[in-house]
């Protein structure tokens, strides 16, 4: 996604990175609600290639980016080319 809003299960995610595309993590519980959200995203481009979740509501996103990429709010951020 480039930069802005999206409408997950009726509720808006907004992404305030600008870069040339985001990843967004969203789980939605069986009730349609957004239990919690993660939002990747730089000055480049972002893909996932694999995502998989363990026990007790673990998961693992793995992918790829160009330039700088920020993991989360607060979160580290990867300064370099292409990972």
């Amino acid at each position: 996604m480039l930069g802005g809003e999206l409408m997950v299960a009726g509720q808006p995610v907004e992404s305030t990175l600008d870069g040339m595309g985001d990843i967004f993590l969203i789980e939605v519980g069986p009730d349609g609600v957004i239990k919690r959200g993660f939002i990747f995203g730089g000055a480049g481009w972002a893909r996932v290639q694999a995502l998989a979740f363990g026990p007790e509501g673990t998961m693992a996103l793995v992918g790829a980016f160009a330039g700088d990429m920020t993991f989360g709010a607060g979160g580290p951020t990867i300064t370099g080319g292409s990972q």
